[in-house]
């Protein structure tokens, strides 16, 4: 069974979950604490989630859904709760409903267009407002679509590279400004 502490700044303090996690910015997120099976642990909801019996495992859950969760074991005693695969379910569970949480906050100050495309799939960058149904990755040169790119939080479905390494894609080449040197146009 898991249980939660609830803390002055908690997610479940407040009537609406997603607002109740404050704007973003390093250090000012939520800490959490509570047992899984009678273990302590402690959630931290910042730019990413991170769920941890401290000294002994984590767990980190960026906020791209493409992201895989990260485990950690800092203690390889048998008697690690990790290992316990009914422990590790309900940790990962608890790590993923406060990563929905933090991606509808974070998506809640967007343009609607940025996680819904219209009908002709044409998605709105969140940060860059360029509107387009293709989209450019800087970082593995690949091409998505503006459902693709709503539905992982702008993050590159493949590497998942950041939004700000995201532009609309023009024709199947490179963006303008970012050819490399001596690229043929």
């Amino acid at each position: 069974m898991a249980t939660r502490a609830r803390s002055c700044l908690s997610v479940e303090n407040t009537l609406d979950d997603v607002m109740a996690i404050p704007v973003l910015g390093i250090g000012e997120g939520i800490e959490e604490h509570g047992f899984i099976d009678g273990h302590r642990y402690t959630l931290e909801i910042d730019f990413e989630v991170l769920i941890a019996e401290i000294g002994r495992w984590s767990i980190l859950l960026e906020h791209a859904p493409s992201q895989r969760p990260l485990l950690e074991v800092y203690d390889q005693s048998a008697d690690n709760p990790i290992f316990n695969p009914e422990v590790r379910s309900k940790a990962l569970a608890i790590c993923r409903e406060a990563a929905d949480k933090l991606r509808a906050r974070i998506s809640a100050d967007w343009p609607r267009r940025s996680t819904k495309p219209n009908a002709n799939g044409q998605a709105k960058h969140p940060l860059s407002k360029g509107v387009a149904s293709e989209w450019y990755c800087l970082h593995c040169d690949g091409t998505f679509t503006g459902s693709q790119m709503a539905k992982n939080m702008w993050h590159c479905p493949r590497c998942s590279a950041t939004p700000i390494d995201i532009f609309i894609h023009r024709s199947g080449r490179r963006p303008d400004n970012l050819r490399r040197p001596g690229e043929q146009v």
